[in-house]
């Protein structure tokens, strides 16, 4: 036994052995500021696992009130997924109409139809004439009787001057 304690390759020198010692402490040391810094922070900033927590803490709350039922027997997301449903189903009830009422779809080609036929009237098809002669004619007649409504000499000044027209007489 005597002889194994005397071995030159397992045994170390008291400087090696103290070398070993202090960069294991320093280590340890190293090691316990890290852990006091993650678990407990320091004066300055707040320990990483209550950070870490309290992150947790809001992302479930967020879950929780978004997806987990509540008092209403439905989560946040059902409710949105509803309304949204109820969206759609909307929309396309306008779109298509609902039997009672008119679609937007429907009111766009009735729109359509009577330009059609206005500009058909106006205008003329292919087999009738239109009147856009005899109504471009009355507007003429309509802008000179304004013309000759509103003149110097016009029927609005002999109104206007008709006061003193009596009077002079």
């Amino acid at each position: 036994m005597e002889n194994e304690t005397q071995n030159p390759e397992s045994t170390f020198s008291k400087a090696e052995f103290n070398s070993y010692v202090k960069t294991a402490l320093e280590q340890i040391k190293k090691i316990n500021e890290a852990h006091k810094e993650l678990l407990e922070g320091t004066p300055e900033k707040d320990a990483v696992v209550d950070e870490i927590n309290a992150v947790l803490e809001k992302l479930s709350a967020g879950y929780t009130d978004l997806f987990v039922e509540g008092a209403t027997g439905i989560s946040k997301i059902g409710e949105l997924n509803t309304k949204r449903d109820e969206i759609i189903a909307f929309h396309k009830e306008m779109l298509l109409g609902d039997g009672t009422t008119k679609s937007i779809k429907a009111d766009v080609e009735e729109s359509q139809e009577k330009i059609t036929e206005f500009y058909v009237y106006l205008f003329g098809g292919s087999t009738t004439p239109g009147v856009e002669k005899s109504v471009r004619e009355a507007i003429d007649k309509i802008v000179k009787f304004h013309d000759e409504l509103v003149s110097e000499e016009g029927y609005e000044a002999d109104v206007i001057n008709a006061h003193a027209v009596i009077t002079k007489s």
